[in-house]
């Protein structure tokens, strides 16, 4: 039988899934650049110096404990940091596959080998998926912890504390995960039969007592009662939820189509009933819903969507197999195999959608640009380590890379790790989504030794000290987050100055006056 735990049609078809994966993974090779941050904190804690970007600093700049914790447990074997997050986004991506396979069973897909194993193939070749599984961040690890709780909750043996236990791993992963364990919980505790109230309080017990334990931790550590990067990113209004839209809708179209999402949502109440699917589609309302609310996100390949993806394939795939049994009783006259030959073709297109992106669509180029940009940033962070002196500070966006590498003491310009500029109020919904805030006087006011403007400017060739677009460049969203640093302050504290880097590109940079230079001033390379 294909429930057997060690059938080959179980077997077989899930390892050439996560074979696929493998592949498509490496094929994108990606890495975020906030990968580093956490690589940082988790450096700093299992170094003893506490959960902190910098030493004596205590600002929670990172989205996930669960990340840092794991990361920092790894490193402390030896393998560096950075490439634990890495590893541990993989994990993450290969669970999903794993644990949608385990949900064919409650989804009444197991019967069939190909149905089972279709929505974790589709899956590995989703390009978001790909792109994210070996990105570092949470992304695919908070997927998993999401289809682990819904498998757990849709094991009716399963015990009401192990299922909170769960939820707490889900809430924990990401701030957001608090919100779908509690609509989880709503929904599947609560499944018809007696003993709701009982198995319900005792889920709510374990679920709230893990919260309320992160929350007492965070406000006695840091001093908040939320993320600093709440602060600093999320904003709200209807300029924001307008671009939380976008977002969505910029996902939607990149990967089949508005019916192509709507319908495996609705489907659950318009097209079959199914108790355990429209809890999926719950779940996965709720994570587009909190997409819009929070604005959207700035990084690539819709890391925010990602979480959704596992649900909305499940719930296509169910879709689908519903289909054919629709149809004929719809339309009795319609040709015998009808629905089989749409299905297939249905899923055809939809594997294209998902694998191959327009090169041309934004946030492929997001992605392109990043994988070039994080090379150069490693390449600056080392240069600083080797040429700064130790008790030398840096100001810069983005701040990972750089961050981790050098080794430095590091100003977040974007206030990531800085609460005075988290906690600004600035109109946001117009620029960059997640990094908009700033406050160039106040950063000149902490008297950084080095200032690395102009996205950490890198270029193929040397610019003059005084070209328009030495550590300028021409793109709005860096104008708009850094144009108020260039003061009569800066131009009297800090001169240009230009430094090769290992990997042949021209940092272009300023250097505080009268700090001791690592480098030859003026914009002369070294």
């Amino acid at each position: 039988m294909f429930d057997r735990p060690h059938s080959p049609a179980r077997f077989f078809p899930a390892a050439a899934t996560l074979g696929a994966l493998v592949l498509h993974a490496l094929w994108y090779d990606f890495t975020s650049d906030d990968a580093f941050i956490v690589a940082r904190y988790a450096r700093h804690l299992a170094e003893g110096r506490g959960c902190v970007w910098n030493p004596g600093e205590r600002v929670e700049g990172y989205t996930s404990i669960v990340w840092v914790l794991l990361c920092a447990g790894i490193g402390r074997t030896g393998l560096d940091y950075a490439i634990a997050a890495r590893g541990l986004s993989f994990l993450g991506a290969a669970g999903c596959v794993i644990v949608m396979i385990r949900l064919a069973s409650p989804l009444g897909l197991a019967r069939n080998a190909g149905l089972a194993v279709a929505a974790p193939a589709l899956f590995a070749l989703s390009a978001s998926v790909a792109c994210w599984a070996l990105g570092g961040l949470e992304t695919c690890g908070f997927a998993f912890s999401i289809l682990l709780l819904l498998f757990i909750l849709t094991r009716h043996a399963t015990s009401a504390p192990a299922a909170g236990f769960a939820a707490g791993f889900c809430a924990l992963t990401r701030p957001e995960g608090l919100a779908v364990a509690v609509i989880a919980g709503l929904y599947f505790v609560t499944r018809p039969g007696r003993g709701n109230a009982r198995r319900l309080s005792e889920y709510a017990a374990v679920l709230t007592l893990i919260a309320l334990a992160q929350l007492a931790w965070r406000r006695a550590y840091y001093g908040d009662w939320l993320p600093n990067t709440y602060y600093a990113k999320v904003g709200h209004g209807p300029a924001v939820w307008r671009a939380g839209a976008r977002y969505v809708w910029e996902c939607i179209s990149d990967n089949g189509g508005f019916a192509a999402w709507a319908l495996p949502f609705i489907g659950p109440w318009l097209f079959y009933r199914h108790r355990e699917a429209a809890g999926l589609a719950v779940v996965g309302l709720t994570l587009i819903a909190g997409v819009i609310f929070v604005g959207g996100d700035g990084l690539a390949m819709h890391r925010f969507i990602v979480p959704v993806i596992p649900l909305w394939l499940m719930l296509w795939i169910k879709l689908l197999a519903e289909f054919p049994g629709w149809l004929t009783r719809t339309l009795p006259r319609s040709p015998a195999g009808a629905g089989r030959v749409l299905v297939c073709v249905i899923t055809i297109a939809l594997a294209a959608s998902l694998a191959f992106k327009p090169r041309a669509a934004r946030q492929y180029l997001l992605y392109t640009e990043h994988a070039v940009e994080v090379p150069d940033w490693i390449a600056v962070g080392r240069w600083l380590h080797e040429n700064a002196p130790p008790d030398a500070s840096v100001a810069c966006v983005p701040i990972g890379a750089v961050g981790y590498y050098s080794r430095l003491t590091v100003y977040d310009m974007l206030g990531l790790t800085d609460p005075h500029i988290a906690h600004r109020e600035m109109p946001l919904g117009g620029g960059w989504v997640g990094h908009e805030k700033h406050d160039g006087p106040y950063i000149l006011s902490r008297r950084p030794t080095y200032l690395l403007l102009g996205n950490i400017q890198v270029l193929a060739r040397q610019l003059p000290a005084g070209d328009k677009y030495f550590a300028k460049p021409p793109n709005p969203n860096i104008a708009q987050r850094e144009g108020d640093i260039f003061t009569p302050e800066l131009q009297a504290q800090y001169i240009p100055a230009v430094a090769r880097l290992e990997n042949g590109g021209y940092l272009h940079y300023f250097v505080r006056r009268r700090a001791e230079p690592a480098h030859e001033p003026g914009g002369k390379t070294p």
